[in-house]
């Protein structure tokens, strides 16, 4: 099961960044031209590796920031209900609970 989470992914990023370096660096070495290492197939999949991480941690931003304003949201609603109830809704209250143990002592 991949990892969701962003410390996780971010590390993984910072490996396959330096795979690429070393896998460029490897093919130089061995007098390769700029178009053969642009075709290596070890390259191309640690670079796919790399952009599907990259995705990954944008998606996990995003739930994140999604998450932040929904917590915000609900706060602000939460401020606002206690705010338009009167004060005489707690007497109400009292006289409900009053009503339900009458009727469970019945």
């Amino acid at each position: 099961m991949p990892s969701e989470a962003r410390s996780v992914r971010e590390t993984q990023k910072s490996k396959y960044e330096r795979a690429i370096e070393s896998r460029r660096n490897l093919l130089m070495e061995r007098g390769t031209d700029k178009d053969q290492i642009r075709k290596d197939p070890h390259l191309k999949h640690l670079q796919a590796k790399l952009r599907r991480t990259a995705k990954r941690i944008e998606a996990l931003q995003t739930l994140e920031k999604q998450k932040e304003e929904l917590a915000l949201r609900k706060q602000k609603k939460l401020e606002a209900k206690t705010a338009e109830k009167p004060e005489g809704s707690a007497e109400e209250g009292k006289k409900k609970t009053k009503k339900k143990k009458k009727k469970e002592e019945a």
